[in-house]
């Protein structure tokens, strides 16, 4: 098998950036964060679609017993 040249020159890179990494440097993402960002994503779909939902039947500008708007009858 033959190593790639630039690896060990990577790995060598990646050593020196972790000896510089100080205790306010932002981590990389986990799972769980993931996790609680879908579940901050679907209850906002969620409430939109209850909103969405209470407008369509509670819509004042229709009485229900004629297809034109209330306010635009003659």
């Amino acid at each position: 098998m033959s190593i790639d040249p630039g690896s060990e020159r990577i790995r060598r890179m990646n050593r020196e950036a972790a000896h510089e990494v100080g205790p306010d440097d932002p981590q990389p993402t986990r799972p769980r964060d993931a996790r609680r960002i879908l579940a901050i994503v679907a209850v906002a779909i969620a409430i939109a679609g209850v909103v969405l939902g209470w407008m369509f039947f509670n819509n004042v500008r229709y009485d229900g017993t004629s297809p034109a708007p209330v306010a635009e009858r003659r």
